[in-house]
């Protein structure tokens, strides 16, 4: 048991249980502070990781600053603009370090300088203010817990009897004694430096002999992506990405894979890229061909490179694996399985979606359907750059009961680097301990209230007598592994970072122009979609129209009919009438038949009807037009008359009278 895991392995519960915060967040304000100085609004990161290293001097993975950076644009800190990641400069100046570290070195320089002083008045002990640093930092490795209870909770260190009156460690502590009871700008600069002092060695904490390398049984499948990316494929920053990958898992004792279909896939996105180059122009897809076309590769190199492709995966460390023949008891339903994929990942390609399909359930077979849950116990993980692909995998494995561990079959190769990565030993930086202090006191700020958590737990753990530096490493590993898988894959921004900050302003400046070539296209379809529909329904109301019409004309001979019925009858009724009467008159005027004896009225209608009769039977001897001539122009005027009175069907049009205009017609094929 050391004092240095004890108080590391308290730091560690308190932020799991009691601050969510993962050891991985406590990279995350160097990740903001190099972006606020960047010069820049959108994220780069292989930039991001070139301005860390120099200014912290922390060598951080792409994939780790990628999964920081996913993990900035969730809370909203980032957002997602045509493809990329950007942020507002002006709200970044609250996440600038410069100030806090100046004071914190500032702080640091006072205390040693106070200390040279110290020794010298005091003790007549000539120090330089290196030598005392040096001095100091010894004493703050051997007594962190009683320096922490001076800073955190006021008490005053107490001088171990055992150590000799005027060494150094005597001097030193004598000095923190003095400093925190006499001086309050002092006691202010030596809280700084032991936080600061104390966070560090907890964040870079020295692996215990070896207990990193425990993945020697984890052989990780690599994905064609990931393939092309290691082997230089793709290009210098992707390759770097793709290293990284590769040297953590090697130093942890993994072994890199490949199964022979997803050579053949490599082998055969090559022979497209080949293609492409030599045929020139055009649209390219994939960050192979892309990489080689824009870098000038002729169709030579690209075949030269296809030849060497198996050595170079040798170089890398990559081995081919057969996939694992069928066992009856480790069988999946392999339909249920493409059916999610396809859901998921939209292939355009079913060769493509069976070869997926075999790695997950090929990993399966090698797990011997076994729960995995850690890394080192997990056997064998496929590793893939597509993380809609992950979601799939995950999908599949939940609804078949598959993923009962902690490690699933399919996971992110940003996952792996950064699981990698955090729960190793974190080398400290090549920098000056001012420096070292300085930045991750100022970075990782913890307030008064968890700092007193802290010195609570070691306590617990000193009564304990339990905690040994391995146990600390094991539950930093399975901590950080746990917070990772919690990861969501479906909130993970698909922005393009893995660039120099020119490169993805340029994707970004092709995204917007692309969608607004999209935009102009949806908007001309929808014109057009527009126009077909107005045409559509132009025609449906005149088909309306003339239904109506047809309608109304029917109606208008159906009153016609009546009122051409009814005035035959009139008609015929007039000139039976004047018929009758004519015949009456006729008989009348035989001898001892009198008109006069009949009465006035009568007789002048009966001698009416007579000539009328008379003036009839002149018209017809004239005309040569007889009683049926008289009866059809008498119809007729009859006709019109009570249509247009009775039946109100005079001069109208159908159309008109409902209201409406004409509407010309479109032709049938102006519809399509």
């Amino acid at each position: 048991m050391t004092v240095n895991a004890i108080v590391s392995m308290a730091m560690l519960k308190v932020n799991a249980d009691r601050a969510g915060r993962s050891v991985l967040e406590n990279f995350r304000p160097f990740v903001l502070d190099r972006l606020y100085h960047s010069g820049t609004e959108a994220v780069s990161t292989p930039s991001l990781r070139s301005a860390i290293s120099a200014e912290f001097g922390i060598d951080m993975p792409s994939a780790v600053i990628q999964t920081l950076t996913n993990g900035m644009a969730r809370d909203g800190l980032l957002k997602k603009d045509h493809g990329i990641l950007v942020f507002n400069r002006e709200d970044f100046a609250k996440h600038d370090l410069s100030s806090s570290r100046a004071t914190a070195q500032q702080n640091y320089e006072m205390l040693m300088r106070a200390g040279v002083a110290f020794a010298k008045d005091d003790f007549g002990v000539d120090l330089t203010p290196e030598q005392f640093a040096g001095s100091f930092l010894e004493f703050l490795r051997d007594e962190t817990v009683p320096l922490l209870k001076t800073v955190i909770e006021g008490r005053p260190i107490v001088a171990d009897p055992q150590v000799e009156v005027g060494s150094l460690k005597y001097v030193v502590a004598s000095f923190v004694l003095s400093a925190f009871q006499n001086d309050p700008t002092l006691a202010v600069a030596l809280s700084t430096v032991v936080k600061g002092g104390v966070i560090a060695s907890a964040l870079y904490f020295p692996d215990p002999a070896g207990i990193d390398r425990r993945l020697g049984g984890l052989r990780i499948f690599l994905d064609t992506t990931l393939l092309l990316r290691l082997t230089g494929a793709c290009g210098p920053d992707f390759q770097r990405a793709a290293d990284d990958l590769a040297a953590l898992a090697i130093s942890r004792g993994a072994s890199l894979r490949c199964f022979d279909h997803t050579l053949k896939e490599c082998l055969g996105v090559l022979d497209a890229s080949a293609s492409n180059v030599r045929r020139g122009g055009g649209h390219y897809y994939g960050e192979a061909t892309e990489y080689m076309v824009a870098a000038g590769w002729t169709y030579s190199d690209v075949i030269q490179f296809r030849d060497a492709f198996e050595e170079k995966l040798a170089s890398a460390g990559v081995t081919i694996h057969d996939k694992p023949e069928h066992v009856a008891r480790l069988t999946v339903d392999e339909d249920r399985l493409d059916a999610i994929l396809q859901g998921e990942v939209h292939y355009t390609s079913t060769e493509a979606r069976y070869k997926d399909i075999d790695s997950i359930t090929s990993v399966y077979r090698l797990r011997r359907g076994r729960a995995a849950s850690s890394l080192a116990r997990a056997g064998a993980v496929f590793v893939t750059t597509n993380t809609a692909l992950v979601r799939g995998a995950r999908k599949f494995a939940k609804l078949e009961e598959l993923e009962r561990g902690l490690i699933p079959l399919c996971i992110p190769d940003f996952f792996l680097t950064t699981a990698l990565w955090v729960s190793q030993e974190l080398v400290s930086p090549n920098l000056p301990s001012k420096q070292l202090i300085a930045d991750c006191v100022s970075a990782i700020r913890v307030d008064h209230h968890l700092w007193k958590l802290y010195v609570e737990k070691i306590d617990r753990l000193l009564q304990s007598g339990d905690v040994s530096p391995d146990d600390y490493v094991l539950l930093r590993q399975s901590l950080e592994v746990r917070a990772l898988i919690m990861f969501d894959t479906s909130e993970e921004p698909e922005n393009f970072t893995d660039a120099t900050v020119e490169k993805v302003l340029e994707r970004q400046r092709m995204n917007i122009a692309l969608e607004a070539d999209a935009e102009a296209q949806r908007t001309l379809d929808d014109a057009r979609q527009r126009e077909v529909a107005v045409r559509r329904e132009a025609a449906k109301t005149r088909e309306g129209l003339e239904r109506a019409k047809d309608t109304l004309a029917a109606d208008r001979q159906s009153l016609l009919a009546k009122a051409e019925a009814a005035a035959r009858g009139v008609s015929l009724a007039a000139i039976g009438t004047l018929a009758v009467l004519a015949a009456l008159g006729a008989i009348f005027s035989f001898p001892g038949l009198l008109v006069q004896q009949l009465s006035g009225l009568v007789s002048f209608i009966i001698s009416a009807s007579v000539f009328a009769f008379l003036a009839l039977s002149l018209f017809s001897l004239v005309t040569e037009r007889g009683l049926p001539f008289v009866h059809r122009t008498l119809q007729g005027h009859l006709t019109r008359w009570i249509g247009e009175h009775v039946y109100g069907t005079g001069n109208w049009s159908p159309v008109e009278s409902l209201g409406f205009e004409t509407i010309p017609a479109t032709p049938d094929d102006e519809l399509d």
